[in-house]
């Protein structure tokens, strides 16, 4: 067995993303790993004191970069995607929880944040199936619950006896 391993890296180039394969010794992968998860794992706490100071924009960046040390940091895509809605950026804000979800089916902040962005564009049932998927994964949440019920309630049809 090859004593190195292949990591593929992305470059963006003139808007394509290209991949090339180099060559780490065995074990640098998992150190740098490592290191990775601690560096956006410092970043993320540093987001969250941000975010409890009132500033977004440094929460915004160090969010960023806490994802560029490891995309694969769940918070961090549903704590970007939460301000990204709230700063009116439903598009930016759907891909990152998607992508949290993509790292975590069961994330429900994920599904519930993912929700109220379909709702606020007015995607319905998009909205509704998500509610049930975070109802389903914490259905004690009384927030999750009431919305659900509110759209419930809409979609329902009402009869009326003559």
């Amino acid at each position: 067995m090859s004593p190195h391993v292949q990591a593929a890296y992305l470059l963006t180039c003139c808007g394509f993303a290209l991949t090339f394969p180099i060559c780490l010794p065995a074990g640098a992968v998992d150190a740098q790993k490592k290191g990775s998860e601690s560096e956006a794992r410092g970043q993320l706490a540093a987001a969250r004191r941000a975010l409890q100071a009132g500033n977004t924009i440094e929460a915004k960046t160090r969010l960023e970069l806490a994802l560029k040390s490891d995309p694969a940091l769940e918070d961090a895509h549903v704590a970007l995607g939460t301000l990204e809605f709230q700063q009116g950026n439903d598009a930016s804000a759907t891909a990152h929880l998607r992508r949290a979800l993509e790292w975590n089916a069961k994330s429900f902040p994920a599904h519930y944040n993912l929700a109220l962005v379909y709702l606020h564009e007015h995607k319905q049932n998009e909205g509704r199936q998500e509610l049930e998927r975070a109802v389903s994964l914490d259905p004690r949440n009384p927030d999750a619950n009431y919305n659900l019920g509110l759209i419930l309630l809409v979609d329902r049809p009402i009869c009326m006896n003559d």
